[in-house]
């Protein structure tokens, strides 16, 4: 089964090589699920995979500095109103 799932992420992960994926405020089991999620990527999608928990103050700089403000809602630390 590992297997099979790794054709399937890796085949998916062909096709979004050049974005990075942001994981912020979800649930507290999210993180170490995505983690674990991680060791059966591929190499290029799970460094693309960037995981964070409730604390602003360690995914706010990373949101804003890749992300332009505009397009950013207000609770991440944009402008952008909905």
């Amino acid at each position: 089964m590992t297997v099979r799932i790794r054709k399937r992420v890796g085949f998916r992960s062909s096709n979004y090589s050049k974005i990075d994926v942001f994981f912020c405020l979800g649930p507290r089991i999210s993180e170490p699920l995505l983690n674990l999620l991680k060791n059966i990527m591929t190499k290029a999608s799970s460094e693309a995979l960037k995981i964070y928990g409730y604390d602003k103050s360690e995914w706010q700089p990373v949101l804003q500095n890749a992300i332009d403000s505009d397009q950013l809602s207000v609770e991440f630390g944009g402008t952008k109103v909905r």
